[in-house]
């Protein structure tokens, strides 16, 4: 069945409730908020745990949900719809994120209550068209969560080591174009890991 009700506030509009702090804080949303957006991730590899990222015209956001089997429910392209109801916006590593507010932490939706708060369409059409970046000077805050492409880049120890080492998440440098480097973050946990 389709969602009945309508989104009321953008992911941008969202977004600006929080200010990132210096350590890991939250800022509370406005009673009867509900948002949405195609969803951009799946934690069918691995590499994504108990979190779906959401995007709009507008922004992107994590929602933290604590289950960690979430892509048989949730796929690439579908529209989800988010009753924010006693939910707050806060962050981890300055990444905001939608949760809930547990000993000083921000805490996922119980897999219990995901029918209270998110709601799927029940058609799953195309994702949004990834952004694209060619140099880490291309990147700002307003691009966090968004699917983007990296264009014209490689890397740094190419050909000589795999996405991950074994045991822990593992960090690798990509080169852009122009020399700038980004960061891919890639868990131990994910099926591509040893690629």
């Amino acid at each position: 069945l389709r969602y009945t009700g309508e989104a009321n506030m953008t992911i941008e509009d969202l977004l600006a409730l929080h200010q990132v702090g210096s350590v890991d804080s939250y800022s509370e949303i406005p009673e009867g908020t509900i948002i949405t957006g195609v969803i951009t991730s799946s934690d069918q590899e691995g590499n994504c745990y108990k979190y779906l990222t959401i995007q709009d015209e507008t922004g992107a956001i994590m929602i933290k949900v604590d289950d960690s089997e979430l892509y048989p429910r949730y796929r690439i392209g579908q529209r989800l719809y988010v009753e924010c109801r006693d939910m707050v916006i806060g962050d981890y590593r300055k990444n905001k994120q939608l949760g809930f507010w547990v000993d000083g932490s921000i805490s996922g939706i119980p897999s219990s209550r995901e029918a209270m708060y998110l709601y799927r369409d029940d058609v799953c059409g195309a994702e949004p068209e990834a952004l694209v970046i060619s140099s880490k000077n291309d990147i700002d805050e307003s691009m966090y969560n968004r699917l983007v492409k990296l264009e014209g880049c490689h890397f740094e120890e190419g050909g000589t080591a795999t996405y991950c080492d074994p045991g822990a998440a593992t960090s690798r440098n990509i080169v852009m174009s122009d020399n700038t480097q980004i960061v891919l973050r890639t868990s131990n946990y994910a099926t591509f890991a040893n690629r």
